[in-house]
């Protein structure tokens, strides 16, 4: 697929659209006071297969950036370093929203490593007890933790 996506990147260097936005999972490890999506969480299967983002990526030649963020947090797709690689491959900025409860030092050193271009970090207070009350199964300190390991890489 990876020599499929270079081709037509090399063939086709105009780019019709700015951005592409990909869900790469509508699971995710928390459970926030304000999140719609809890409910079809259930219903949804969870993860975007491979099978289904490699047939979006061969259109990705189309596209200048691409955000992986949706209804879930996209590191609970174990595939999402797979991911970024290939809108990498395809010459796409690329980049995702998260709780950051998921960013193991080890992953953000693979992410960055890859060529991440851009993360945006949802915290939603400055003490862990309104954070954690809003953010219900996430931890204030590991989060923080996490986000100044990968400021440090």
């Amino acid at each position: 697929m990876l020599t499929k996506i270079r081709s037509a990147f090399s063939s086709n260097k105009s780019r019709s659209f700015h951005l592409f936005q990909i869900e790469p999972s509508l699971l995710c490890n928390i459970r926030c006071v304000m999140c719609p999506w809890i409910e079809h969480r259930a219903a949804s299967g969870g993860h975007m297969s491979w099978e289904t983002f490699s047939k979006i990526a061969e259109n990705l030649h189309l596209a200048q950036e691409v955000d992986l963020t949706g209804g879930g947090e996209p590191l609970c797709n174990q595939q999402i370093s797979d991911m970024v690689k290939t809108v990498k491959v395809a010459g796409c900025r690329v980049g995702f929203s998260t709780n950051g409860s998921l960013l193991t030092k080890s992953l953000a050193e693979e992410l960055t490593r890859l060529g991440l271009d851009w993360i945006s970090f949802s915290v939603d207070a400055a003490n862990a007890n309104t954070y954690e009350a809003i953010r219900r199964g996430a931890s204030f300190e590991k989060v923080i933790t996490n986000i100044d390991a990968l400021n440090q890489i």
